[in-house]
């Protein structure tokens, strides 16, 4: 997934992108997100396990976010109904423009619709032998769409 930014932002060093998912506290009752939180949000009667996924940053220029998705079952994402990506940031003070160094408001959230990952035929034919289906073919091509980050700082979101 990439986030490409209409404004310059201050980088985040390669070294300090974990930063990304350190917890931080989001009210006085003490509960903890992630700086920047990542959900994929269930259709109608899907289990959450279908939907089990990790993420790492890559890299944050002063113009992207890069951050590798990787499902752990991608034949269950968008098959019959989209799934949508749920991306909240806690922390803006890790989105800080350069222009006028103001950070994006606390809690902006986007969210998008994805597409199918991987052809389930395909994937139980790949299961079948002892192989995993994965997002490659067909899935990178339905990877390249459009968000629209709508903040007062006007970033784009492009997933691919």
């Amino acid at each position: 997934m990439t986030i490409s930014f209409s404004d310059y932002f201050y980088p985040i060093k390669e070294g300090e992108l974990s930063s990304l998912k350190r917890p931080i506290e989001i009210n006085l009752e003490g509960d903890l997100r992630p700086a920047v939180d990542i959900t994929v949000i269930p259709t109608e009667d899907q289990p959450a396990e279908d939907l089990v996924f990790t993420w790492t940053a890559l890299f944050y220029n002063e113009k992207m976010l890069k951050i590798k998705l990787e499902f752990l079952n991608p034949e269950f994402i968008s098959q019959v109904d989209p799934n949508q990506i749920f991306v909240q940031i806690w922390d803006s003070s890790l989105f800080v423009r350069k222009s006028d160094s103001l950070p994006i408001p606390s809690k902006t959230n986007l969210s998008e619709d994805l597409p199918l990952m991987a052809n389930p035929a395909l994937a139980a034919a790949a299961k079948a032998i002892g192989g995993v289906a994965g997002s490659s073919g067909q899935g990178f091509q339905a990877l390249a769409f459009l968000m629209t980050f709508c903040t007062s700082y006007g970033a784009n979101f492009i997933l691919g």
